[in-house]
């Protein structure tokens, strides 16, 4: 992984707020001028991002190993492979040359060297959550997430609020601070904002921090 980007991983369990705490992570990143990715780890162990029947999943069938897809705005790799979920190091390649932080959500790969931010319901879900996802604790460096709402309790980490701009960016300098300060590589952009119900890209003024979606209760 020499060379690589920094992994930052947005771990817990179901219904945590962690789609939440990623998005304001990488929205909060970007507006700073770092240039960002994100890879989502499915919990389902099987599962396919193709559709039966549609013409690349019939490629698969005829025996491709991999499958790009061209549209106007996208560029897509179906990677065709056997066994279990691939780690990190075996997908690194794919990062975009450049790429300085890499937002994972969902990583359960204890190999691969990464911070973990951890998305908690409640104080009381930090030790199920730590033997369910295999979560490092030496690598947690903070928690976030729907506790964010309630308090930490008992819990020894620092603990922000993804929904208030002091907490998104509380934790970004906590994640700069944790990986050595890099200076940004790209030019400042604003986030995927909400203009009355049309998600457009923007660019905020200077000093201003980027807005994230209200905390998903649903999905992953």
């Amino acid at each position: 992984m020499t060379g690589q980007p920094h992994l930052i991983n947005v771990i817990g369990l179901k219904k945590s707020g962690k789609t939440t705490v990623t998005e304001g992570i990488v929205a909060s990143l970007r507006a700073r001028g770092y240039r960002v990715g994100t890879v989502k780890s499915m919990v389902q162990s099987v599962f396919s991002m193709d559709t039966e029947g549609k013409d690349t999943y019939r490629h698969g069938k005829a025996g491709a190993e991999f499958t790009i897809s061209l549209s106007l705005g996208e560029t897509v790799l179906l990677q065709r492979h056997d066994g279990g979920r691939r780690r990190i190091e075996d997908i690194s390649h794919l990062f975009p040359e450049g790429t300085q932080y890499v937002v994972c959500e969902g990583l359960e790969d204890p190999t691969a060297p990464q911070l973990q931010v951890v998305c908690l319901r409640d104080p009381d879900d930090m030790e199920r959550t730590i033997q369910v996802r295999m979560v490092d604790q030496k690598s947690v460096i903070c928690l976030s997430g729907l506790i964010a709402l309630k308090g930490k309790g008992n819990l020894s980490y620092p603990l922000f609020n993804i929904m208030e701009p002091s907490g998104r960016e509380g934790l970004t300098d906590l994640i700069v601070e944790n990986t050595g300060g890099p200076e940004p590589d790209g030019r400042p952009s604003g986030p995927i904002v909400d203009h009355g119900g049309k998600w457009e890209p923007g660019v905020l003024p200077p000093g201003e921090v980027p807005e994230v979606p209200p905390i998903h209760h649903g999905g992953e």
